[in-house]
C-alpha cells in the first residue's frame, strides 16, 4: 500500500464509519426512547399503588432528555467530518490516491515561496493601495507558516484523538449502561 492509499484509506474509512452512524441515528434514538416503556415495566411489577405523578415523571424524564441524547449523538459525528474535510482540503489530500483514480488529476498546492522582504513597501503610507499591499505581504508571511504539511500534522492528531475520545466514551457508556441494566 502506497502513502497516498494509506491516507486516502485514512480519510476515507472514519467518513465512512460516521456515515453508518447518522444511517443508525434512528435506531439508537428509538432504543432511547424504549427506555420509558422499559421503566413502567418495571413501575407494574413492583409491588403496592404506583401514583399517576411517578409514574408520569418517569416517563417525562426519558422525553425531556431526550435532545440532550440526540445533541451528545450528532455532534461527536458532525466534529469528526468537520474534521475529516478541513484534513482533506487543508492538508492536500484526495479521496483516492494516483493508483486508484488513475488519469483524473487531483488539486496540488503551490510549492512556490513568495519572498516576503521583497514585497514590503519602502516606505509606510496611509493609502488604501499600501494598505492593501501590506495587508497582502501580510497574508503571503503567514501562507508560509500554515503550510498544508502543518495543518496535515494538527488535523491528523485532531482527527485520532475525537476518534479515540468518542470510542472511549461509548466504551464507557456501553459497560455503564450494560451494569446497571443487570444490577437494577
Amino acid at each position: 500500500m502506497s502513502a497516498e492509499a494509506f491516507e486516502s484509506f485514512r480519510l476515507l474509512l472514519p467518513l465512512l464509519l460516521s456515515v453508518l452512524r447518522l444511517c443508525l441515528t434512528s435506531v439508537h434514538m428509538q432504543a432511547y426512547l424504549n427506555l420509558a416503556h422499559e421503566r413502567i415495566q418495571l413501575l407494574r411489577n413492583e409491588a403496592g399503588r404506583i401514583a399517576n405523578i411517578e409514574l408520569q415523571r418517569k416517563v417525562a424524564r426519558v422525553f425531556y432528555y431526550s435532545s440532550v441524547v440526540m445533541l451528545h449523538y450528532i455532534l461527536p459525528i458532525i466534529l469528526l467530518l468537520n474534521i475529516i474535510f478541513l484534513l482533506k482540503t487543508l492538508g492536500g489530500l484526495s479521496w483516492c490516491s494516483d493508483s486508484l483514480c488513475g488519469q483524473f488529476s487531483q488539486y496540488v498546492p503551490e510549492t512556490s515561496t513568495p519572498t516576503v522582504l521583497a514585497k514590503l513597501p519602502e516606505a509606510i503610507g496611509s493609502s488604501l493601495k499600501d494598505v492593501s499591499e501590506q495587508f497582502h505581504v501580510a497574508l503571503s508571511s503567514l501562507k508560509l507558516v500554515f503550510t498544508p504539511v502543518f495543518f496535515k500534522g494538527i488535523l491528523s492528531y485532531a482527527l485520532w484523538w475525537l476518534c479515540g475520545v468518542n470510542f472511549a466514551s461509548q466504551a464507557f457508556g456501553l459497560t455503564y449502561y450494560s451494569y446497571f441494566s443487570e444490577h437494577r
